[in-house]
């Protein structure tokens, strides 16, 4: 849209003539749309095929991302004809759509003031277009927010409100300033997007991380407009820091504050990129600074775990008596098949770990809803006593990754099922875990546990306590050392997290190479729209020149309006990232997390 813009505002007295001499608004409409379809489509053939290099390239570092530890997937590059296809009929498509609608707007022209190259006036009187659509905003908006926030809706209680905000504005804006209008609109949104968390924390609890995309859309749209309509008083800052005497300056702020809808979009494009590679950055530093809080959580009173062979698994006793062994605890894990009212009555299956007093006494994986006991040590002690009680993780019956999604309660009914002898027995939830990278099964007695499988049921996973002053990672390796007969696989908690974290981070990582590129097509879209400013230009820059300026002062004053709007995007984009990621933080949407700001790499990406 910039570039079609700036290319009617290069040939504005061209097209000013066309009209004059009788060229009809329908054919100028015509001619600039089969220009722009001619680059859309060039851009899309290229676009294509750079396509699937980059996807190659991905291809190859999720390969080394998720090809080794458990569960390896094996991921191939594969690039169908369809595939490209559609990639290139829907990128196409957006520019048809855009080329078009960019079309109609340019040939509203008045043919006098394009022939002269004279800037529009500024519209007094709303158009009515613009009220209708303000009152459907309005009535929308307000419909949206008046069904959704009652109800807990957390995207209706986020956007709803700002779409009656959007729509006051338009309406407003015929009878007050629009600038004030505008301002106190967007100041309100941003406001409203970041306490809405506080003011209504039932309808954000445990959000969907969507909910937090649509917040950092809001914030950055609110905030590109806000600047935008106050672009004044950022320049009279800036001319108040360079002593007001630098005509580079001067000239550089002149352009962008009298081409506010171009240098808005600049803004938001460029907001945008800068808002999604940092929140991205921070998101990763929080998940890699957690290993020492995600290993407490984890291990409970432990250090490291041996799993072996169930038909020959490693004793108690024999790993107990090492010298550098404070303490064991025997796990029993086997599969079985769960129901429950999420499932509707469906069995789907998962693992069970059997577990008894030595595991409570040293210290169990940590709870997240504790239900109606006062401390985890009661909860788990009910389940010992208890034979009808079974304690879940959040992430009971779940697969795929990202936060959990609808959690069973304290309180609620499972079934669990043998799946060999079909024996089925009814319990009820104590406890809710942690999220556990252990991959630990839903917790029930190992008593009860071998009342319902019979004697499959034997110890085949030990929770083993380090004795002071030795290393769990050396004792995991010589318990695999010791047991290789017995199938013994040993590793410290700290490393199992470490693991899984460190996946993650890669993951976060190839996120950020990938949107890496939107920052290169940020910078690349600067670069046009800047060269295409100078063309448009030439004549104001030829007045420069007679008038004496020296070419160095005309070249400082374009990199002074090209560092302005990208400093402003930075910024915009930078905040609004960073005031997302703390709002996920507080949610708890992720657990919880420690708030901490990489400065060192978001120093590097501005």
């Amino acid at each position: 849209i910039n570039i079609f813009v700036m290319l009617a505002q290069e040939r504005k007295s061209e097209l000013g003539m066309l009209r004059a001499v009788g060229l009809r608004r329908s054919a100028l409409v015509g001619s600039f749309t089969l220009e722009g379809w001619s680059y859309a489509l060039g851009a899309a053939v290229l676009g294509s095929v750079v396509g699937i290099g980059v996807g190659r390239v991905v291809a190859g570092v999720a390969t080394g991302i998720f090809g080794g530890g458990d569960g390896s997937l094996e991921l191939h590059f594969a690039a169908e004809g369809s595939s490209v296809q559609n990639g290139f009929a829907l990128g196409f498509a957006i520019s048809l759509v855009t080329v078009l609608a960019t079309s109609l707007f340019i040939s509203r022209l008045n043919v006098i003031r394009a022939i002269r190259d004279l800037p529009d006036p500024s519209v007094t009187r709303p158009r009515p277009r613009s009220l209708v659509a303000g009152a459907v905003a309005v009535a929308a908006g307000g419909a949206w927010s008046a069904s959704g926030i009652p109800a807990d809706e957390p995207f209706a209680t986020l956007a709803g409100p700002v779409v009656v905000l959007a729509g006051m504005a338009a309406l407003l804006s015929g009878v007050a300033p629009r600038r004030p209008v505008i301002s106190v609109a967007s100041a309100t949104a941003l406001a409203w997007a970041v306490v809405a968390f506080g003011l209504l924390p039932d309808a954000f609890e445990g959000a969907d991380i969507a909910v937090f995309v649509v917040q950092g859309v809001v914030l950055t749209a609110a905030a590109v407009a806000l600047v935008s309509y106050n672009q004044e008083a950022v320049a009279a800052a800036l001319r108040r820091l360079s002593g007001g005497r630098s005509m580079s300056i001067r000239l550089g702020l002149a352009y962008p504050l009298a081409r506010r809808f171009r240098t808005g979009m600049i803004l938001a494009m460029y907001s945008l990129v800068v808002f999604t590679l940092v929140f991205i950055i921070v998101l990763s530093d929080l998940f890699a600074g957690q290993v020492d809080q995600f290993t407490a959580d984890v291990s409970g009173g432990f250090d490291l775990r041996v799993s072996s062979n169930p038909s020959n698994p490693v004793t108690a006793d024999e790993v107990e008596a090492r010298d550098d062994v404070a303490a064991v605890a025997a796990l029993a894990d086997v599969g079985a098949q769960f129901a429950t009212s999420r499932t509707g009555g469906e069995f789907e299956n998962w693992y069970v770990t059997g577990i008894d007093e030595d595991f409570v006494e040293q210290g169990p994986t940590a709870l997240e809803d504790l239900g109606e006991f006062p401390d985890a040590d009661s909860a788990y002690r009910a389940v010992l006593s208890d034979p009808d009680k079974i304690i879940v993780s959040d992430f009971f019956l779940q697969g795929g990754g990202g936060p959990p999604e609808a959690a069973l309660a304290p309180g609620e009914q499972v079934s669990l099922r043998d799946p060999v002898s079909g024996r089925t027995a009814e319990l009820t939830v104590a406890a809710v875990a942690k999220s556990s990278f252990a991959n630990d099964g839903a917790y029930v007695s190992l008593r009860s546990l071998a009342e319902l499988y019979g004697p499959r049921v034997a110890p085949n996973r030990l929770l083993v306590a380090a004795a002071p002053g030795a290393d769990p990672q050396v004792v995991a390796r010589e318990l695999e050392a010791a047991y290789l007969a017995n199938g013994a696989q040993a590793e410290s908690f700290r490393e199992l997290v470490s693991t899984n974290l460190a996946f993650q981070t890669q993951f976060f990582r190839l996120m950020q190479g990938y949107l890496a590129l939107g920052l290169v097509v940020g910078v690349a879209g600067l670069g046009v729209v800047m060269v295409r400013a100078v063309r448009e230009r030439r004549r104001q820059v030829g007045v420069l020149r007679a008038l004496g300026y020296e070419a160095g002062a005309v070249r400082r004053a374009f990199m002074v309006e090209s560092a302005f709007v990208t400093l402003e995007g930075v910024a915009v984009g930078t905040t609004l990232a960073l005031v997302t990621a703390w709002r996920i933080v507080a949610n708890d949407t992720f657990g919880e997390l420690g708030f901490s700001v990489p400065w060192l790499e978001v120093g590097g990406l501005v």
